[in-house]
């Protein structure tokens, strides 16, 4: 998809989504992955996720890697929890949910899926989803690992709202 293409700002201008630019890399390999953000279903959890591109994502690693599942970064430093808002958007294949540690305890840090995942809905709220880079998503999803670790550099250099 063409994220600077007339057509799909006309889409972002029509549903009220916000789209933001994560810049990857992972081994040798840098890359931008944009993010359409549903505003509309869940706006304090979008707010949050914006909130920490600006203020907690740069330096980030991806520090799991559940192949055929997700990647999941690493907390976000000074993360303030936050409650689930919905569980209205399903977990299809490069859909962006926020990680926790059970109910209402979200904080920052999230995963994107690497296929269909049924069995994350009314668990994690679902916010996103990529809508250009799966490149850079699926080299993290293939990246070797020990213990669902990756082994290499997978790390967001930087995060902001387009």
């Amino acid at each position: 998809m063409d994220v600077q293409s007339e057509d799909y700002k006309a889409h972002l201008a029509s549903t009220g989504h916000k789209l933001v630019k994560l810049t990857i890399t992972a081994g040798d390999l840098t890359s931008d992955v944009y993010i359409e953000l549903f505003t509309g279903q869940v706006p304090n959890t979008v707010g949050k996720f914006i909130e920490n591109c600006s203020k907690g994502y740069a330096g980030l690693s991806f520090e799991r890697v559940l192949r055929g599942g997700f990647i999941q970064t690493g907390k976000v430093e000074g993360g303030e929890v936050f409650p689930d808002e919905s569980f209205s958007v399903p977990f299809e294949e490069y859909t962006v949910g926020m990680s926790n540690e059970g109910p209402h305890t979200n904080s920052g840090q999230f995963f994107i899926t690497l296929a269909k995942a049924p069995y994350l809905s009314a668990k994690y709220v679902a916010f996103g989803k990529v809508v250009a880079g799966f490149d850079i998503v699926d080299t993290i999803g293939a990246i070797e690992c020990l213990n669902e670790r990756p082994v290499g550099k997978c790390v967001i250099d930087s995060a902001s709202e387009c």
